[in-house]
């Protein structure tokens, strides 16, 4: 059965139609899971500062206890019991 040429323009028309749609369509769920996707990785990021400044603070206290008190990780539980001993004392 051959078409007409009128129905040949009317079948080009809606496949390009349904086409556009289609495009339109996964361009836009793409927009929205990007926005879902930055919200995540918003998240994580902060939440990776976050343990990126808790570990900074530890060190930074670990720094001081050994810079004000001397202790460091080679000190021995009977030193640092010792050191806290004669503290009492003076005081």
């Amino acid at each position: 059965m051959p078409q007409s040429k009128k129905e040949a323009v009317i079948m080009k028309r809606i496949t390009l139609s349904a086409l556009l749609m289609a495009l339109f369509l996964l361009l836009g769920c793409e927009t929205g899971s990007k926005e879902i996707e930055d919200s995540k990785n918003r998240f994580l990021k902060s939440v990776i500062r976050l343990g990126n400044d808790f570990f900074n603070v530890f060190t930074s206290f670990g720094d001081m206890v050994d810079g004000v008190l001397g202790f460091n990780a080679e000190t021995k539980k009977s030193d640092v019991g010792t050191y806290f001993n004669t503290v009492h004392d003076i005081v």
